[in-house]
C-alpha cells in the first residue's frame, strides 16, 4: 500500500496561478516527491481507500475540496447520494504494488469511453480540449470537459484530467467542480497542474 505524508507550505507563485499554496507531498518510503501549486479556495484535504472486490481494483484516493462544499467518498462497494455541488481535486493511485499496467488509455481513447459510458445514462459530454504534453520531464494525458448529466436541478460538471504512469503505476490528477460558479475552472485547473514536478528520490 502506499502511503503519502503531505507538508504543505505557503510561497510565491512564480507566473502561471494566482492565489496559490505551493504543495508538496511524498510517495510511500519517499520514493517521490510530487508539487505543485494548489489553488489556495481548496482548503480541505481527506484520504481513504476506494475499496473493491479485487485488489487491482482498489484505489487509495488523497482529495483537496473547498470547505464549504459537501465532503464525498466514493467506494466501490457502497454508493451514496452524489452532492449537488462539488469543487475538489483528487489524486489517485492503484492501493498495491503488485498491480502495475502496461497500458493506460490516451486521452482520445478515454473521451470515448466516456461518451459511451454517459449515453445509457442520459448524459453528454462537451470536450474542451485532448492533448498528450510533456510537463517538467513526464508525459501526460491531458483532458478538459463538461458532463451534462440532463437532470433538472443540477449543475453542470467541469473536469480536467490529467494522467501519466511512472515506473508501472499509474498516478492520476481530476478537477471537478459542479455548482453555479465554475467559470474558468479548467482554465485555472491546467494552469496549476502545469506546474507539477515529480522527482524520484531512490
Amino acid at each position: 500500500m502506499y502511503i503519502f505524508v503531505f507538508f504543505i507550505f505557503l510561497t510565491s507563485c512564480k507566473k502561471q496561478v494566482d492565489n496559490c499554496i505551493k504543495t508538496t507531498f511524498y510517495s510511500q518510503d519517499s520514493l517521490y516527491k510530487i508539487t505543485f501549486d494548489k489553488p489556495i479556495e481548496l482548503d480541505t484535504l481527506y484520504r481513504w481507500l476506494d475499496a473493491d472486490c479485487t485488489p487491482c481494483g482498489e484505489d487509495y484516493k488523497y482529495r483537496y475540496s473547498k470547505k464549504n462544499y459537501p465532503l464525498l467518498k466514493e467506494s466501490g462497494w457502497i454508493k451514496g447520494p452524489e452532492p449537488d455541488s462539488i469543487y475538489q481535486i483528487t489524486f489517485r493511485h492503484v492501493n498495491k504494488f503488485q498491480c502495475k499496467t502496461e497500458n493506460i488509455l490516451n486521452s482520445q481513447e478515454l473521451v470515448n469511453v466516456m461518451k459511451n459510458k454517459w449515453k445509457y445514462e442520459r448524459a453528454t459530454i462537451d470536450t474542451i480540449f485532448i492533448k498528450d504534453k510533456e510537463i517538467n520531464g513526464f508525459n501526460y494525458n491531458i483532458i478538459g470537459y463538461i458532463l451534462n448529466e440532463n437532470y433538472d436541478n443540477k449543475y453542470l460538471t467541469h473536469v480536467f484530467k490529467i494522467w501519466t504512469i511512472m515506473d508501472g503505476y499509474r498516478l492520476d490528477f481530476t478537477a471537478e467542480c459542479k455548482s453555479n460558479k465554475c467559470k474558468d475552472f479548467i482554465e485555472r485547473m491546467e494552469k496549476s497542474f502545469q506546474t507539477i514536478e515529480i522527482e524520484k528520490l531512490k
